[in-house]
């Protein structure tokens, strides 16, 4: 099968997968929180992990992350959603990594992962379908806000406070610490504490 027709075949499976699972879910958190979730989060596609509510949508690929899995830092793809919210604000600080044990890691500072977006771009088009992609057919009809200051093409590192409007949506890269040990399978959290949401909304991933 020719490469362009491959690409399409798997994006339109994605989208019945996204609908599919959309659908099971839609309703179950009534306040755009994960708080009270007791199993772990669906997938939109292979490494591809999400939480949706009333009010936002959280998704983590960790296809990267688990091509790296002994680098000082681990690369995350991440996409949030503003559904309902007059405004939802999203910045590094506000998202962190957290393990079953409780220990938590921050979002690695703009100077700690300078020029990492960049050098993980052949990685990133190895990937059938672009992450943004499959995000961008959930949302077709919202407005995509730019998560970076970054001018070069491919620098998608999530480097700046976005002040989301409803029916807007973000997609960046966000580099954590690697926590240590053999990640290979283990179970983490990705936390989106922003001020707006009643509840931080929580996505799990696994490596």
């Amino acid at each position: 099968m020719h490469k362009s027709m491959w690409r399409k075949f798997v994006l339109a499976s994605t989208v019945v997968v996204l609908t599919v699972a959309a659908g099971c879910i839609a309703g179950s958190r009534g306040t755009g929180s994960s708080k009270s979730r007791s199993q772990a989060s669906p997938t939109l596609a292979p490494y591809i992990h999400f939480e949706e509510g009333d009010l936002a949508f959280f998704a983590v690929n960790t296809q990267l992350a688990r091509l790296s899995l002994e680098e000082d830092l681990l690369p995350l793809e991440v996409a949030i959603a503003n559904k309902s919210l007059e405004l939802l604000t999203v910045a590094p600080e506000l998202i962190t990594l957290r393990d079953a044990a409780g220990n938590l890691w921050p979002v690695a500072s703009a100077k700690e992962s300078a020029g990492k977006s960049l050098q993980s771009r052949f990685a990133r088009n190895l990937q059938p379908v672009p992450f943004p992609d499959v995000v961008r057919l959930r949302f077709s009809t919202y407005q995509a806000l730019p998560a970076t200051y970054g001018f070069r093409p491919g620098d998608y590192t999530m480097a700046r406070t976005v002040e989301m409007r409803k029916r807007t949506w973000i997609y960046a890269q966000i580099w954590f610490p690697n926590p240590g040990g053999d990640l290979k399978g283990k179970e983490f959290e990705v936390w989106l504490n922003s001020p707006e949401l009643p509840d931080p909304i929580f996505t799990t991933i696994h490596f």
